[in-house]
């Protein structure tokens, strides 16, 4: 039996219908979130369905304009406020992660595939916090100005990417 993908509810679509129609300055109000679907309370709605239809089906990114409503972000906003908090967010994860790793005796672990779970999931947070590092943002922007003067695309592949980590500047 295949599975079911459940329908979004009414007042979902009713909110990303407003989102869709707002313009890219305007900011939308708990308020007008209130009337458009005619109830109180709906901020506490603004899930993460309605942020992933919008940014799917729409490409709308949305901020929060805390206390007041939200917003649909500027390209410029995407890229240095958004996208910065997400690379924060991710390094602070695997800070954790790597803390709560540190607490396994690995001698302990007592099958072959916990031990290679526990060594992948160390390796991938170590790196993750790396790559999120100050000192990996510089070495990257390096890395992209160089190639940018070559008059290329500047978005540096994966190869490029991890030379410019372990290269030393």
């Amino acid at each position: 039996m295949s599975k079911s993908i459940p329908e979004m509810s009414a007042d979902n679509r009713l909110l990303i219908e407003l989102f869709v129609d707002a313009d890219q300055e305007t900011l939308v109000t708990h308020k007008q979130m209130n009337e458009c679907v005619g109830r109180s309370g709906v901020a506490n709605l603004m899930n993460t369905t309605i942020r992933n239809a919008l940014l799917r089906d729409h490409d709308i990114v949305l901020g929060i304009v805390v206390g007041q409503g939200y917003k649909k972000l500027k390209p410029a906003e995407i890229a240095n406020g958004y996208a910065l908090t997400a690379r924060k967010r991710a390094r602070r994860a695997a800070r954790r992660t790597i803390k709560a790793l540190a607490t396994v005796n690995r001698d302990a672990l007592t099958s072959d595939e916990d031990r290679r779970r526990y060594d992948l999931e160390t390796s991938i947070a170590g790196v993750t916090q790396q790559l999120n590092s100050p000192q990996a943002e510089k070495k990257l922007s390096t890395a992209i100005e160089a190639k940018s003067a070559n008059g290329k695309e500047s978005v540096l592949a994966l190869a490029e990417t991890l030379n410019a980590m372990i290269t030393k500047r």
